[in-house]
């Protein structure tokens, strides 16, 4: 009769250890097959997230132009006030020259009529 193998218990130890890595590192895997999957973004959920990114760049640009507009605006009404100040004080002057023409005017008409005299 043979004898009994003799069991080597680091061999098995060290087999062991080395299949517990292979086990963990194969659920590790297979856990990040499933997370991967369940990111996996469907064609819709695309279409969403795109639409609300653009929504968000919308609202962006519409408060970026608001602001132009704004600006742009109260420059206008700066520019509108300047000008109607200029008007008026430039339609009080031509008044106050129109006047001091007629005098003039007429004191040249009466230096003419006393020179001619």
């Amino acid at each position: 009769s043979r004898p009994a193998p003799r069991i080597n218990k680091a061999r098995i130890s060290t087999s062991l250890a080395a299949m517990d890595r292979l086990v963990g590192a194969f659920l590790l895997v297979l856990s990040l097959a499933a997370a991967a999957e369940a990111a996996k973004v469907t064609p819709v959920e695309q279409v969403i997230s795109l639409l609300e990114k653009l929504q968000v760049k919308v609202e962006e640009e519409g408060k970026a132009e608001a602001a132009a507009y704004d600006k742009y605006a109260c420059f206008c009404k700066e520019q509108v006030d300047e000008k109607l100040y200029a008007i008026e004080k430039s339609t009080a002057k031509i008044a106050k020259l129109s006047e001091k023409i007629e005098l003039l005017s007429a004191e040249i008409t009466a230096f003419a009529w006393g020179a001619a005299a």
